[in-house]
């Protein structure tokens, strides 16, 4: 698309639909041409321009271009607990990790096998990087976490993160020697 002339603005339009009902951007700019930040959503976008003269009439807008965009999130980093950690006597369990920018939220899976099979704690609604898990028991647990975007989209699970949960020696127990 070239320029117009002297005095001439464009109106450029971004959408989810093609008709243009579902508006995500509407920028008068200087040049046929515009910068806009990345939507969080993955899809297709549409944008469209038009003329604007210096009195404010308007053009038609010209054909309609497609895009897509695919926003895949990265899988946050797991803080803790840390990597094959033996935890001794704690039944509730601290998990933290990092935040991932464009992530509206994050689904953790808790499991007593490496193949999550044995699932014994998931929610896919935490919007922390923070969450508790209770009434845990001695075994030893695989734990995954991803980022989920605003549209509802996955992104891929962080490493596997192991680690025990074990009873805590006792020292009153008397040792008998014969």
């Amino acid at each position: 698309m070239e320029k117009y002339g002297k005095g001439i603005t464009y109106q450029c339009q971004i959408s989810r639909d093609k008709g243009f009902q579902q508006i995500f951007l509407d920028r008068k700019c200087e040049k046929p041409e515009i910068t806009f930040p990345r939507p969080d959503a993955s899809g297709t976008y549409y944008i469209r321009v038009r003329p604007v003269s210096p009195d404010g009439q308007t053009g038609k807008f010209f054909p309609a271009q497609t895009f897509e965009i695919n926003s895949t999130l990265a899988p946050p980093l797991i803080t803790a607990p840390e990597e094959i950690a033996e935890i001794r006597d704690v039944f509730d369990l601290d998990v933290k990790w990092s935040n991932v920018p464009s992530a509206a939220g994050y689904h953790i899976i808790l499991a007593r096998d490496g193949l999550f099979k044995n699932i014994i704690f998931e929610n896919a609604k935490i919007t922390g990087t923070f969450t508790r898990i209770r009434n845990l028991d001695y075994s030893t647990y695989f734990l995954k976490i991803s980022s989920i975007a605003k549209d509802g989209t996955e992104g891929p699970f962080s490493d596997v993160r192991s680690f025990i949960i074990v009873p805590h020696p006792r020292s009153d127990n008397p040792v008998s020697v014969r």
